[in-house]
């Protein structure tokens, strides 16, 4: 069995992990990090996150799902990627926030090969998904699990940067 990214996707949605994904100053992709088992290899087929949009906005009605190697504590090298037409559903919402569950299924299961590593090797699964509106969107934290990662892009510098609170 695999160790689950880092967010508690099914735990309440209490945080929104990033914002305005279609705006190139703000944060418009974050990842979550995938830990596969020494001498383990599978093929990665869906994703499943939660996701909210500011004032009950409905989402795109596609999004963009990457798979990265890990360099240090962040993402590097892209394995995967694609745009994806995801299955939406609607759940109740939170105050002016629309809360949806996405599933991505890519047309290409993405293998994540361990099989020569003698340790556990951490891969990034990252989103980029925006609403028609244009507004706040973001892929929900659940309950944060106290001092485990998500990577979002830095907006001044354009890389990487490792997280472990709510961006506000």
């Amino acid at each position: 069995a695999q160790t689950p990214c880092s967010q508690d996707n099914p735990a309440p949605v209490t945080n929104i992990i990033y914002t305005n994904p279609e705006n190139t100053i703000g944060n418009p992709s974050v990842a979550f990090d995938l830990t596969v088992d020494a001498y383990t290899q599978f093929d990665l087929t869906t994703v499943t996150v939660k996701m909210a949009t500011a004032n009950m906005a409905a989402l795109n009605p596609t999004g963009i799902v990457s798979v990265y190697t890990s360099s240090g504590d962040v993402p590097a090298t892209e394995l995967a990627s694609e745009t994806i037409t995801p299955t939406v559903v609607t759940e109740a919402p939170i105050s002016t926030f629309a809360i949806y569950t996405v599933t991505f299924t890519f047309s290409t299961p993405v293998e994540l090969d361990n099989m020569a590593g003698a340790t556990d090797a951490t891969f990034w699964v990252g989103f980029v998904m925006g609403n028609v509106d244009g507004g706040n969107t973001g892929v929900t934290g659940g309950s944060l699990i106290a001092g485990l990662p998500y990577a979002s892009i830095n907006d001044t510098s354009g890389g990487w940067v490792l997280s472990t609170g709510c961006l506000d």
